[in-house]
């Protein structure tokens, strides 16, 4: 599976070489994920995931924080309008309809959710939740043409090596 990295093969690369990783990896696409697939060892995957379009190009960067990538994926992908963390989709929205959550009907909402499942998926392990943490600003920061974006203002080194960051 190689849209599923875990820490060990990126730690010691530097931060513009885990960027470089991060463009060019192998995605799945999100229609064809198995609940299984979201597992490694027994284990549900915790660190950052990373949405591609259907070229291949990252457009949106998130961290699992203290939830497992089973219960952020569900999350993104809720239908409500309303609801809570279904940021990737309302960005994807945003993007095509140049509306706001709160503009947002159900039909649209739905819609957008049917075209998002081309999409496609890669996620990087990272139990530590302050470097998870610092990664995902570091990737976002440095990718262009993401939905989402950082407002922090921390800059990164990147030559230093995923590892150090903390």
């Amino acid at each position: 599976m190689l849209y599923l990295h875990e820490y060990i093969s990126f730690q010691n690369l530097s931060l513009s070489e885990f960027i470089k990783l991060v463009k060019e990896t192998e995605s799945i696409v999100i229609a064809d994920l198995k609940f299984k697939d979201l597992f490694l060892h027994r284990k549900t995957f915790v660190g950052i995931y990373v949405f591609y379009n259907p070229e291949s190009q990252p457009v949106y960067i998130g961290k699992t924080g203290g939830r497992g990538l089973i219960e952020r994926l569900g999350a993104h992908f809720d239908l409500r309008p309303s609801a809570f963390m279904n940021h990737f989709l309302i960005k994807l929205a945003w993007q095509k309809l140049r509306k706001k959550k709160s503009e947002l009907s159900a039909e649209e909402v739905e819609d957008i959710f049917w075209e998002s499942i081309d999409y496609r998926l890669a996620f990087f392990n990272i139990n530590n939740l302050t470097q998870m943490t610092l990664v995902e600003i570091a990737l976002q920061k440095n990718i262009t043409g993401l939905l989402n974006s950082c407002r922090r203002r921390r800059i990164f080194n990147l030559d230093s090596k995923v590892s150090d960051l903390n």
